[in-house]
């Protein structure tokens, strides 16, 4: 016959008999309890350890036999949350040495009014208050009674809603002090736990934080997503619900408390390690507890530094995994990341410790640059159809940067003590470089749109506030940071100047007018001197976009290698290589082209110009031979033609022999003079004018060059900080721009720096044009909609405006012959303007039409140089104001973000406007004519 089933025993019953077989006497136990073991402690005070593993063990047997009768329906058992609920009982009786509650109560009620800190844990859309007075940065918030507690008035704040995260009222790195409401002053204002207290819940404490850590390591990690849960998983889930629900217990009940706890977890060997990392194992629900719990504890100073340093260890594993599943949904089960990285990143002094101590952004560029070697193609750049899959994980990691990179102290260490990062930076730009071209359509329409069309130009957006902030850095006077790296960064400009000489030494003729970087300019100081970290920038960056173009060997060991199979490693040795600053020669692919070219004098500018005569046709087909075998067929029609004569009149006849052509990894075809040495030299070192042959209108052309932007932005903030509103008079001589042009282009040569520089940014230009021409209707929405993106608001800043300063620059440093005619090519309007009009086109007219637009702003615009921020200001809101009436938020929105956040902002709208009553729910401000 069967066994009888015995009766279950109570959770209390289990824990008595734990206690009874650990010494402690029955009777104390049946008739008194919890004090009856408060007695025996007293008294066997060395058994604390001993009994508290008891007790535990009870609850662990609790929810083991509850897991092995989970199937039985008809099981009398509680919740499975209830598994510890009585031995942690037990342990507080133990902690506090009374009744639990009352203690706790006591405690809530004498420190009520007198928290130091608010705290209070959000939800989603739970309201809370966003103040710009208050505020340090633009994630803090507070919660409504803390503000309707505070003195707001007249300050500039707003209701939104939280997508969780905690209150920041009270937390000085967080918010400011006067903004503080009456309820909370400050950390500092905590008192500490009385010692008597202390001395009887540390011990106590100790071992369960201990048991807890060991239960948690345990647990193994599912093989796959359909695994049943282990009974080593149910036990942890259990014990972490119940232990998370006391310490917010006591985290809320006192403050005292809390900092307490907060101590003993942080002491507590490998716990936080362990509790990061339960993420992995362990149950979204029960998660979301102890999530809350740690977000309590963040308020402590002292716990949230120790809990950061583990935090950045387990950020790089957790994005291994997103990055190895290819899938942005696997971010969604690792919700520790932007739950936390906005707490931690967003503080100051935090910050930049671990910034310098523990590598933080080191860490973050070399995710996003795991990230992006993933999705790196055969042409070693970014691939849209793979980067699409892991888009939301690289805004996270953008995000991310970007709160670390706000910090002034941050920027000002990267520029003066960590150079590596920035060369980083560069790097990353350089594998999105050219990402997403689009070739226009002449054949079939279109019919399957680009999904992720949008998703280049938020990445862009992105790239731009990043690097914005990281030049801030690069700008800024060294102060008390400067190091070391200072010296080694100015010693290598010098090296590299003095090798770029060396190699210049028998370089073919330029006309000294248009060569700026002269001797005498070289020899001169200038009062505005870039710093060292801004100048050496420059050069990195015009290096990355000559390395960028380069057909050489080590092109195409970039292009063979496929980073999301190979150790990623060895691709960013060898696109290191192509950074570094003195650079070696690399061979090149010539091709022998026949070409006319005028002998003139060196002062003829017309001179340096190399004409290539054959049809457009011709000159495309010439180049699809190059890209297919290496160097154009023998046979080509190039030479035929004559350059028009000049003043001095004479045409000589090179020999094929002596003319090169070579082969850009964009797709152009670069013709130059044989004394361009362009195989030692580089590409933008070239003394004369080459020609570039490109057709924007048969070839592939990208809206993203985020190393033009960069190098767009490093010129404005030299231009600014040499010639701005902030410059002295006498600073800004003739002399002196020669003396910043030569200090920024160091061994560059203007004509190769304008030649090559121009190109992408006029090729977005023209792709615009032939947009509004309707040359690219069969490719559907795509074309459309990128140059509606490229001209709006959002990117304005960073797409159009950037763009059109460096094409300025490139002007300032160019023969107007070369740089008009280069533009004419571009728009493909050469014989439309020279009146040869035997081949027409209905495209013609407009494309004319969108240049001359395009020349007149390169003329006359003054968006970034010539124009103070409140004569910008004044422009932009009349042209908004003049269409029509608008509120002061969509003011705000329809400017660009600089000038959106400007403090001038107010102050020029008075002046221009007055705000009218409100009428309704409509509040306007109407323009008044002045």
């Amino acid at each position: 016959a069967p066994a009888a089933r015995l009766p279950e025993l109570t959770p209390a019953e289990r824990v008595e008999q734990k206690l009874i077989a650990c010494g402690v006497p029955e009777e104390q136990l049946r008739e008194d309890h919890q004090e009856g073991l408060l007695m025996y402690l007293e008294e066997h005070a060395d058994k604390i350890s001993e009994v508290t593993a008891a007790i535990l063990s009870a609850g662990t047997e609790i929810s083991e036999a509850r897991k092995s009768s989970k199937k039985d329906k008809d099981s009398g058992s509680s919740s499975d949350s209830d598994a510890y609920s009585e031995s942690l009982s037990w342990l507080q009786w133990m902690m506090f040495r009374n009744e639990p509650d009352a203690v706790l109560d006591d405690m809530e009620h004498s420190s009520a009014g007198e928290r130091a800190v608010c705290g209070s844990v959000w939800g989603q859309n739970d309201l809370a208050y966003r103040c710009r007075t208050c505020e340090n940065d633009s994630t803090c918030a507070i919660c409504v009674p803390c503000f309707q507690n505070g003195n707001h008035e007249d300050h500039d704040y707003s209701i939104m809603y939280t997508g969780g995260g905690c209150c920041d009222c009270g937390d000085a790195t967080a918010w400011k002090r006067e903004g503080f409401c009456s309820r909370h002053k400050g950390a500092e204002q905590i008192k500490p736990l009385p010692e008597e207290l202390a001395s009887s819940v540390g011990p106590v404490l100790d071992e369960l934080l201990l048991f807890w850590k060991e239960r948690i390591c345990l647990v193994e990690a599912p093989t796959r997503k359909a695994d049943e849960g282990t009974p080593c998983k149910s036990v942890a889930e259990e014990l972490t619900t119940s232990i998370a629900d006391m310490l917010l217990r006591f985290c809320t009940s006192s403050e005292s408390l809390l900092s307490f706890v907060s101590q003993r977890i942080r002491e507590s060997p490998d716990l936080l390690d362990a509790l990061t990392r339960a993420e992995r194992l362990l149950d979204k629900e029960v998660l979301k507890n102890l999530h809350e719990l740690l977000l309590k504890l963040i308020t402590e100073p002292a716990f949230k530094y120790e809990f950061a340093k583990v935090f950045i260890q387990y950020y790089p594993g957790t994005f291994s995994q997103v990055i190895k599943g290819n899938n942005d949904n696997l971010l969604d089960e690792y919700r520790l990341i932007p739950t936390f990285s906005v707490q931690i990143f967003t503080v100051p002094t935090l910050t930049t410790r671990l910034v310098r101590e523990h590598n933080l952004l080191g860490i973050l560029l070399e995710c996003l640059t795991v990230l992006f070697l993933s999705c790196v193609g055969e042409d070693a750049h970014l691939q849209t159809s793979k980067w699409g899959n892991l888009y939301d994980s690289s805004l996270r990691l953008l995000e991310d940067t970007r709160y670390v990179v706000s910090h002034e102290e941050v920027s000002k260490y990267v520029a003066y003590e960590r150079p590596d990062l920035t060369r980083s930076w560069i790097k990353l730009l350089s594998l999105v470089q050219g990402m997403d071209p689009q070739k226009r359509v002449t054949s079939i329409h279109v019919e399957d749109e680009n999904e992720n069309l949008a998703s280049p130009f938020m990445l862009g957006h992105y790239l731009g506030i990043i690097q914005n902030l990281l030049m801030k850095g690069a700008f800024s006077s060294p102060g008390q940071q400067e190091s070391t790296d200072v010296t080694v960064c100015s010693t290598a400009i010098k090296g590299m100047e003095s090798a770029e000489n060396q190699r210049h030494a028998k370089v073919g003729r330029v006309s000294q007018e248009n060569l700026v970087c002269s001797s005498s300019t070289r020899e001169s100081s200038s009062s505005s001197e870039l710093p060292a970290p801004a100048t050496c920038l420059i050069r990195q960056c015009l290096k990355a976009i000559e390395s960028w173009l380069e057909p050489g060997p080590r092109r195409r060991k970039l292009s063979s290698l496929d980073a999301s199979s190979t150790d990623a490693r060895n691709f960013l040795a060898l696109l290191e290589d192509t950074l570094t600053i003195n650079k070696g020669g690399s061979s090149k692919q010539i091709g022998d082209v026949g070409m006319k070219v005028n002998e003139g004098s060196q002062i003829d500018d017309a001179a340096d110009y190399h004409e290539v005569v054959g049809s457009p046709a011709q000159e495309s087909d010439d180049m699809m031979l190059i890209d297919q075998v290496g160097s154009p067929q023998a046979g080509n029609d190039a030479g035929k033609g004559k350059m028009n004569k000049s003043s001095n009149g004479l045409d000589v006849q090179l020999h094929s022999e002596n003319a090169i052509s070579v082969a850009l990894t964009d797709g152009s075809l670069l013709y130059a003079h044989p004394d361009s040495r362009i195989d030692e030299l580089g590409i933008l070192n070239m003394t004369s004018w080459p020609r570039v042959v490109f057709d924007v209108g048969s070839q592939e052309t990208s809206f993203h060059i985020p190393l033009h932007r960069m190098l767009s932005l490093l010129l404005r903030k030299a231009i600014k900080k040499c010639f701005g509103e902030d410059a002295k008079p006498e600073e800004c001589s003739v002399v002196q721009s020669k003396e910043f042009f030569s200090q920024v282009l160091g061994g560059f040569k203007p004509y190769g720096f304008a030649s090559i520089v121009m190109e992408h940014p006029l090729r977005v230009r023209v792709f615009c044009a032939q947009v509004r021409a309707g040359m690219w209707r069969k490719n559907g929405d795509a074309a459309i909609l990128s140059a509606e993106w490229y001209r709006s608001v959002q990117w304005l800043e960073q797409g159009l405006e950037s763009d059109l300063f460096l094409l300025q620059c490139c002007a300032a440093l160019s023969s107007p012959e070369f740089f008009v005619k280069t533009i004419q090519e571009r728009f493909g309007l050469s014989n439309y303007i020279s009146l040869v009009l035997t081949e027409q086109n209905e495209y013609e007219p407009v494309l004319m039409q969108e240049m001359l637009v395009f020349l007149i702003q390169l003329v006359k615009e003054r968006r970034f140089i010539g124009r103070s921020t409140a004569d910008n200001l004044k422009r932009e809101l009349i042209y908004k104001l003049a269409v029509g009436d608008a509120t002061h938020s969509q003011i705000v929105k329809s400017l660009p973000r600089d000038l959106s956040s400007s403090d001038q902002l107010q102050s020029v709208l008075d002046s221009l406007a007055v705000y009218s009553n409100p009428s309704g729910m409509k509040q306007v401000l109407i323009l008044e004519i002045v």
